[in-house]
C-alpha cells in the first residue's frame, strides 16, 4: 500500500508476529556459540608461541627471534578478538533472552486481559 503521507515509503497492514519459543532457541544457540568462541580463545592463549618463555630459548629458533615475537603478538591479537567476539555474542544472546521474557510476559498479560473482558460480555 502506498504511503498516505507522501514520504515515499510503504505502509504494511500486516502484523508482526513474534514466536517466543523460536526466539528463545535462537538466544540459547547464540549463547552456546559464544561459549565455543570463548573456549577457542582460551585454547589459543594456552598454546602461545614465539615469546621465548618456554625455558629453552626462542621457540622459532635463535635466528628467528623477531619473527617468533611477531607470531606471538599476532596470537595475542587473535585471543583478544576471540574474547571480544565471544563476549559480544553472549551479550546479544542475553538481550534476546530478556526480550523473549518480556514478549512472553506481555503476551500472557494480554491474554489474561482478553479472557477477563470476554468473560464480562
Amino acid at each position: 500500500m502506498p504511503d498516505p503521507t507522501g514520504r515515499g515509503g510503504t505502509v504494511s497492514s500486516q502484523n508482526l508476529g513474534v514466536q517466543t519459543g523460536e526466539l528463545g532457541k535462537f538466544a540459547n544457540d547464540l549463547r552456546l556459540s559464544a561459549g565455543v568462541v570463548g573456549t577457542s580463545a582460551q585454547r589459543v592463549s594456552q598454546h602461545m608461541f614465539g615469546d621465548g618463555s618456554n625455558g629453552h630459548g626462542p621457540e622459532a629458533g635463535r635466528n628467528y627471534v623477531s619473527q617468533g615475537a611477531a607470531i606471538h603478538t599476532g596470537l595475542e591479537n587473535v585471543v583478544k578478538w576471540l574474547e571480544n567476539w565471544g563476549a559480544a555474542g553472549k551479550a546479544v544472546a542475553d538481550s534476546i533472552g530478556a526480550a523473549t521474557v518480556v514478549y512472553s510476559d506481555t503476551d500472557a498479560e494480554a491474554a489474561k486481559k482478553t479472557r477477563q473482558q470476554t468473560q464480562n460480555v
